[in-house]
């Protein structure tokens, strides 16, 4: 339903020309309202250059660059082939909490070269809006780690999705006291203490068997392999706390370092996120580029690497980590010495690699490296992640919109039939397009 003659608001050539429609209050009468409060929820006058808006053929409002909402910060990367910026955005969450704090209003175009009409106050703003992140924000991660004070927001929100999902139990209680560490009176966070992910232990007993105080676990009720205490997957996990802030995961080494020095017994679910981040940085491309042989062989290459990456012995495992890993982490995230790794749980760390990259391993293989220190790789499967935003609806298709008609779905059917034939087609094919091409 898009083409470039459904464009009504914004550039879709860089920002030399602009289309502004909906400015001049001649967008379609069932928009004006959604589209204006689109634009004005960051406290904008006008939205960014390249955020398109498009009053799509089937009647709907349709929107690219969404992301572009968001103001960027100063540094702006080209990639390698020279034709693309490459923007790094503050989170919304980082957004309204500066203009909480500040009662300021960013604009998503003020480091944009495009926008030379632009006041240098706006620049100045989003300048404040870095530093607020890099100091209080960060700063209250740290907190978060350092004191185990989690938010009730977060650790209800974590509970809602779970609701929402249809996938929360009644109850789930903790396997040393019996508390309910679902009970929304008490929102503490819950740790994982089996590999079958249906054993839990409260926030109060995770610190006791850390310090090594009190009756152990005891076994799971499943037949599950029990995991090492330095290996309970903790819910919210760090992303979900990073981002609660509206902390970008890019600024993993500087909590981190914040909390060097002290004894903080959540400190090596940081080391694990920024070793699993790291090896994806180093993989991915490895990865797109085996693939073009098939999956098999980037398997293979997913398969060595990992054995380099787990394995605490031998020259590749050595030569990985001192010529891959190590360089890789201190340019991502600034770390000037290593850190210790002898307590560092393998089977997390595989957990999260595999989130991570998208590549699915039975659960065999996570007990076998724990209970024998063996990385049997078998039955892998290649499950790529597709990062996805839960958007609510924008605006409503309208009465009077006109479904697809046959003619329109040819007219899709041929243009992914030819997209697909491309021998340069590497993209990830939609999936209700994958319908439309086996109906």
């Amino acid at each position: 339903p898009i083409t470039p003659g459904t464009l009504i608001c914004g550039s879709i050539d860089g920002g030399k020309h602009f289309t502004k429609t909906c400015r001049s209050g001649v967008l379609p009468v069932p928009y004006q309202e959604s589209v204006k409060k689109l634009i004005s929820c960051l406290g904008l006058d006008d939205p960014p250059v390249d955020l398109q808006i498009h009053a799509g053929g089937d009647g709907r409002v349709c929107l690219t660059s969404l992301s572009r909402l968001l103001p960027s910060t100063v540094v702006i990367e080209r990639n390698p082939d020279g034709f693309r910026s490459l923007y790094k955005f503050l989170r919304p969450e980082l957004v309204s909490s500066f203009h909480d704090h500040t009662g300021v209003t960013l604009h998503p175009d003020a480091f944009n070269s495009a926008r030379t009409d632009l006041d240098d106050s706006l620049r100045l703003s989003t300048l404040h809006a870095i530093q607020f992140l890099r100091t209080h924000a960060c700063q209250s991660v740290a907190a978060v780690f350092s004191d185990l004070e989690f938010p009730r927001e977060l650790i209800y929100a974590n509970i809602s999705r779970l609701k929402v999902s249809g996938s929360a139990p009644s109850e789930i209680l903790c396997k040393r006291c019996g508390s309910d560490v679902l009970d929304e009176n008490e929102l503490t966070p819950r740790f994982g203490c089996c590999t079958l992910g249906c054993c839990y232990v409260c926030l109060h007993c995770y610190v006791d068997l850390c310090h090594e105080t009190g009756d152990p676990v005891g076994n799971c009720d499943n037949n599950g392999l029990l995991r090492p205490v330095n290996g309970f997957p903790m819910i919210p996990d760090v992303e979900d706390v990073f981002h609660f802030f509206g902390v970008n995961m890019r600024y993993l080494g500087i909590v981190y370092s914040s909390l060097s020095g002290y004894r903080v017994i959540t400190q090596h679910y940081l080391k694990i996120e920024m070793i699993s981040r790291s090896f994806k940085a180093i993989l991915l491309p490895k990865l797109r580029e085996e693939l073009l042989k098939g999956q098999e062989q980037a398997l293979k290459v997913y398969s060595s690497s990992l054995r380099g990456l787990l394995m605490s012995n031998g020259r590749s495992a050595e030569l990985f980590w001192r010529e891959e890993l190590g360089p890789a982490m201190s340019s991502k995230y600034s770390l000037h010495m290593p850190f210790p790794t002898e307590r560092i749980d393998k089977g997390l760390v595989l957990d999260s690699v595999s989130r991570l990259v998208g590549v699915s391993h039975p659960r065999s293989t996570t007990e076998t490296l724990l209970r024998e220190g063996k990385l049997i790789l078998s039955d892998l499967t290649l499950s790529p992640v597709i990062k996805s935003s839960d958007v609510s609806t924008i605006t409503p298709i309208p009465p009077s919109a006109n479904p697809l008609t046959p003619s329109d779905i040819e007219h899709l059917r041929s243009f992914w039939k030819r997209h697909l034939a491309s021998a340069k087609c590497t993209d990830p094919t939609p999936q209700y397009i994958t319908d439309i091409l086996t109906d």
